[in-house]
């Protein structure tokens, strides 16, 4: 019963957490290094946009798993 139950909150972690986390620190880098500091340009954008890339990049195959285990 105890494994169930880690098992469900591993996959609400990589399939909400993971995500939105990325999102709140592509946020926090866009704001500072777009906002404050003044940089522009497709590679700044990219730099910033990296996490929320990995972070999917990872979350997707769990949640796959998880899709088609059901």
């Amino acid at each position: 019963m105890a494994s169930k139950r880690v098992i469900i909150q591993m996959r609400h972690y990589f399939i909400y957490g993971l995500p939105i986390a990325g999102l709140l620190i592509t946020l926090i880098l866009i704001g500072y290094f777009v906002g404050i500091e003044g940089y522009s340009g497709w590679r700044v954008w990219l730099y910033c946009a990296l996490p929320l890339i990995i972070n999917l990049l990872i979350a997707l195959p769990v949640w796959l798993y998880f899709k088609h285990k059901k």
